[in-house]
Order: structure tokens, then sequence, then C-alpha cells
């Protein structure tokens, strides 16, 4: 897919021609020439590919035994690009049950997966060799197309199961632990290299979780579309590097999916990523660029059903739009129907009561706002770095 700069697709064109929301890049991986298996015993013509897409970086060299024909299913040595029945399939339990992969109804066609599990059953490298890490890395986006008093937000769609301390006792008493990490890198104008920074940290063992503010103990989930809001970029805030990208500043930035520290553990499945930049307009909350009658809608969409209404909308929370108060609930519903009413809109109050008809009022009487930024975030050393 093309990085060239598009418009969502699902987005609107508000009269005066602004967007709300633009799509700086995306990616489905479905235009990748797939080959048969090698490795994996099954009869699939188009099975998978290491090939990355134009642009892309695909970095397996820190995987154990990578290339070697004894260790590690070859299919599975680092990020690949697989099909996603050919995936779901080849890694069926034993008995013939399903694994939790074919789960990720969100991936369709090819996907990108980094799957140690499945690497690990050809030579037990995992408690023989070392622990798997792998990188797959973005193009680099430009900021110069990006307005400063715009966001960034990286959307992803993604399968995940964790796993953690039961392989490696001989090379490393702390054993594995797979972590998923995104970072974000800068560069200048020139190219040259500016800093990176960690903007999602998922780990696996319980016992030790990352420290507040550096990531999370990752529950499974093997099917969620994920939002990364990137709201400060490595101490410093986007509006900042936008200006700096016109005067000499960071000019473009590029974004790395990891996975560090495996065993024989799980999969990380992910699929249908887009970097969006996107502003802020109060009432608008179709992200039209200007207040529309589309906004009356998904107002009552955002009161009826919160998680269509973010599914929709690139997951954009109903109360930064919605609310002046921090919390959307029923008591924003005369706040709402004044603004869009002084801007010339008639019968506000009866297109929400018509849409809102039988919905009792939820008794928590609100629903907060939870951001997922990088804000407050520090780097943590991945096996790089060490």
């Amino acid at each position: 897919m093309a990085s060239v700069l598009v418009a969502l697709a699902a987005a609107y064109f508000a009269p005066c021609g602004a967007l709300a929301v633009t799509t700086l890049y995306q990616e489905n991986f479905d235009s990748l020439q797939l080959q048969p298996s090698v490795d994996e015993i099954f009869p699939f013509p188009r099975a998978f590919t290491h090939q990355a897409p134009p642009g892309w970086i695909r970095d397996a060299s820190d995987v154990p035994g990578v290339n070697s024909p004894d260790v590690g299913v070859f299919e599975w040595e680092g990020w690949s690009f697989a099909h996603r029945e050919f995936w779901t399939d080849v890694n069926k339990l034993p008995s013939g049950a399903p694994s939790g992969r074919e789960e990720f109804h969100l991936g369709q066609g090819t996907i990108a997966v980094a799957d140690p599990d499945s690497w690990n059953d050809l030579g037990d490298p995992a408690n023989t060799l070392g622990f798997y890490n792998t990188f797959l890395t973005t193009p680099r986006l430009p900021l110069d197309v990006v307005e400063s008093e715009e966001q960034l937000r990286l959307v992803f769609d993604s399968s995940w199961k964790g796993g953690c301390c039961d392989d490696g006792e001989e090379f490393d008493p702390n054993g594995n632990n797979q972590t998923g990490v995104i970072r974000v890198r800068t560069f200048d104008a020139n190219n040259t290299f500016i800093n990176d920074f960690e903007v999602l940290r998922w780990e696996s063992d319980p016992a030790n979780p990352p420290l507040p503010g550096e990531g999370i103990v990752k529950t499974d989930n093997f099917n969620e579309r994920v939002y990364v809001d990137l709201l400060d970029l490595g101490g410093v805030s986007l509006s900042e590097l936008v200006a700096a990208a016109s005067t000499g500043g960071a000019a473009s930035f590029e974004v790395e999916f990891g996975m560090e520290d495996a065993g024989d553990d799980g999969w990380w499945g992910v699929d249908n990523v887009e970097m969006a930049a996107y502003s802020l307009l109060l009432g608008d909350m179709n992200l039209s660029g200007d207040l529309d009658a589309g906004d009356i809608d998904d107002f009552a969409l955002a009161l009826l059903d919160f998680d269509a209404y973010r599914m929709k909308n690139y997951g954009e929370f109903p109360v930064t739009r919605g609310s002046l108060d921090g919390r959307f609930d029923f008591d924003d519903i005369d706040w709402f129907v004044g603004l869009m009413e002084g801007k010339g809109f008639s019968s506000v109050s009866q297109s929400l009561s018509y849409a809102l008809a039988g919905v009792p009022e939820p008794s928590s009487g609100a629903i907060a706002l939870v951001a997922i930024g990088a804000a407050g975030v520090r780097r943590r050393l991945g096996p790089r770095d060490r």
C-alpha cells in the first residue's frame, strides 16, 4: 500500500473542505507476494514471506540460529508476513483444537506476525541458544505535513499472547519475558538520527512488572484494536517538533515494532497499521473538521454505545470533543444542543430525543477519559542496548 498522504476513507468533508483527520500512512500487508511454506508441512501456495513492504525494515539478526536449517522454524524466524489462514491452520494444537490465533478476526489476508512459540518447535533454540528478538520498522514519515495544533495517533489491529519464566535457565537466570515494544525515532532534515523513545511496552512476567509509567503486564488479547496517542515525542511536544521541522529540526520519524526476550512463549500479530494526524474542535463528534449534522448522530451514538463510537472514529474518546468537564454523560446534552443551535442547526433536541428514546441514563453517570499517551514513559534498555 502506497505511503502517500491519503484521507481516511471514513472521514467526512466539511462544507469548507477541511479534514479533521488525515492519514499519514497506512499498510495492511495484502500487496505482498507470498511463497509456499518451507519448514511447515502444509499445502498452502501463498503462505508467507520475509520480504517487507517497500520502505519497511525487517530485522531478524538477533533471532538465535537464524538461517540455520536445524534450528528454528524458518517461516517464523523473526517478523514474518503470513496469510492469516496459513498462520492459524499450521498452529493448531496437537489435539487439533484451535490455539487462539484464529480469533484474530480484525486481521485479514496477510498479517505481520512474530511467533516465538512456533519458531521454537525446531531445535528448541529458546532453551539452547538464546531468546527471540526481532524488529519491524515503518518507512520514515514527514512531520512537515502535520499542523502544529494537530496530534498524532498510531492505530493497529493486534493479537497478543504472552509468556514468561520457563525457558533459558542455562544461559539467563532471569528467564524469558516476552515483551512487545513500540519505539519512535526522530530524524532531522538531513536524516540524521536525533533520539528514540518508547510509546508502548507490554511485558509478560506478573512477578516483575514494569515500573509505573514504563509499561504494563499485558493480558492476553487475541483480537483488539490498539490506539497510541503520540502526545509527547521524547520529552518534546508534538507542536514543538512540527515547528522545528520547518527550521532544520526534527523533519521525520519512524515507528518500530519490537518483540524482545521471548522464549517458547506466544505471539504478536499486527495488521492494518495507520498513522493519523487529527485536530480538536469541541462538538465535532464525527471528526469532519467542522460542526455539521453528522455530529448530532455521533453524539447520540457515543451515549448509546461507547465502543461503537470509538471504533467508528479511530479510537477517539467522546469526552474529548463532547464535554467541557472531563466527563461524558447525559449532563452534556444541554451544552451540546446549545452549541449546535448556536451554529444555526435546528431541532437538535428533537433529533437527540428520537435517537435516545427508551435509553436509560447509565448508573455510573459518566464515562471518564483514559488517555494512551507517551508522556512520562521513560525509555528502557532493549536487547540491542545491553
